[in-house]
């Protein structure tokens, strides 16, 4: 972090840290395979080359591509009894793709039981170079079926983790032929409840990883994270870590900001907005001037539905339900850093979820004082001094809709 103090709507925000979940089970593959194989979609198999070098570190596991459907590595048996125990966890590993384009999406992640299967992507992308990918095992992060599919209950995930019959973790990840890698998969128990919050980079890239045509993110002395465009042609994205995928509800109202700097900006606005978050079967983007050149910009993004859209920036705003779903259950969370299709650089830094909406009076507590000081403020009177207008969800007017937002937030509490 730069030196300057990161405010967020209600005052200064602390960085909220994630705990790390026991491992329950790892393969390294130092030893040939492990137990581990690899089979297509449509359940041929696929021969497996154990390698003992060129791993993350050491030895690993590749295939190549057979062109019959989508492979997958699959567990061993050891490892399906220890998926109850995962509940509140995750399953991560380590992959590369050579080449790494064109990409194409599925499921990364599959278990299968006798009656029911469920599928769910894992973050970030993946590349030429090895990526550290995971899989929250929680029921919102999942579905049924397929990614198309509804959300399962949590009766549901917790049956097909306690009768598993199959584990799958997507291998191929191209249309066309390549060779993928496959390294140091892992399942965890519990996490903690509470996701990450901030990112200073005081010390390090704390996580961050890059989406598309760009070098890093690298640390720099001083406290923020820089990447440098390859120049192919495709936008790039800073990527926040797993520890930012959760719960977080808590800050509806509140908002997101963050710190960025670009070495050049003459580029249409992406379809995709400048920030965008995935989670309960939606997508929000955050619709927002580009950055000047050659200075640092601080974007602060209310945590409102008003003032996000449905898939592309030209898309409707998500409905409160909509909203709440998406910051229920986030599962992905990136913040664009190419403004031009030159080789450009970009820096960020002082990424902060903050405030809670439901304390409308900023005293640390939610209680009914709040729910008088926001009827207050609806009705005409002077907002607490942390707090503007009664426009809860952001849409630009003060109306029932902004008292039933901050009702919902109220009861959701932080």
């Amino acid at each position: 972090m730069r030196n300057r103090c990161v405010a967020a709507a209600v005052g200064c925000v602390a960085v909220s840290g994630v705990s790390v979940g026991q491992v329950l089970i790892t393969s390294g593959f130092d030893a040939p395979f492990e137990g581990w194989s690899a089979v297509t979609s449509l359940g041929l198999p696929v021969s497996v080359l154990w390698n003992a070098l060129g791993g993350n570190p050491g030895g690993h596991l590749s295939v190549g591509d057979p062109d019959n459907g989508v492979t997958y590595w699959r567990a061993p048996a050891s490892w399906l009894g220890l998926l109850p125990a995962s509940l509140g966890g995750m399953v991560e590993f380590d992959v590369k793709v050579e080449p790494a384009t064109p990409l194409f999406e599925d499921a990364d992640v599959i278990i299968r039981s006798s009656g029911l299967t469920l599928a769910a992507s894992a973050a970030p992308g993946v590349g030429p170079s090895w990526t550290r990918r995971s899989a929250l095992m929680s029921p919102c992060f999942w579905r049924v079926g397929d990614l198309s599919g509804r959300v399962p209950t949590r009766v549901e995930f917790e049956g097909v983790l306690s009768s598993a019959t199959e584990l799958l973790i997507r291998a191929e990840y191209r249309s066309g032929t390549e060779t993928d890698r496959f390294d140091n998969p892992t399942l965890r128990g519990p996490v903690g409840s509470d996701p990450r919050s901030s990112s200073t980079f005081d010390a390090d890239t704390e996580g961050w990883t890059i989406l598309n045509d760009a070098n890093g993110p690298s640390w720099q002395p001083g406290g923020y994270i820089q990447a440098v465009d390859r120049g192919d042609g495709r936008y790039w994205w800073f990527v926040a870590p797993a520890s930012y995928r959760g719960d977080y509800s808590r800050y509806v109202g509140g908002e997101l900001s963050y710190d960025l700097w670009v070495s050049a900006n003459e580029s249409a606005p992406s379809p995709e907005g400048l920030v965008l978050i995935r989670g309960g079967g939606f997508v929000v983007v955050a619709d927002l001037p580009t950055p000047p050149v050659g200075v640092w910009v601080t974007y602060r993004v209310p945590l409102a539905a008003g003032s996000w859209r449905l898939g592309t920036r030209t898309g409707p705003a998500p409905s409160e339900a909509e909203f709440l779903a998406v910051m229920s259950c986030v599962e992905e969370f990136r913040i664009r850093g190419e403004f031009s299709a030159t080789i450009d650089t970009g820096w960020l830094d002082n990424v902060v979820f903050g405030g809670c909406g439901a304390d409308w009076n900023c005293d640390g507590f939610v209680d009914f004082f709040d729910a008088d000081d926001f009827v207050a403020t609806f009705e005409g009177g002077s907002p607490p001094a942390c707090r503007g207008s009664a426009d809860f969800n952001g849409d630009g007017f003060v109306d029932f809709f902004d008292l039933d937002a901050y009702l919902g937030a109220f009861e959701v509490g932080c």
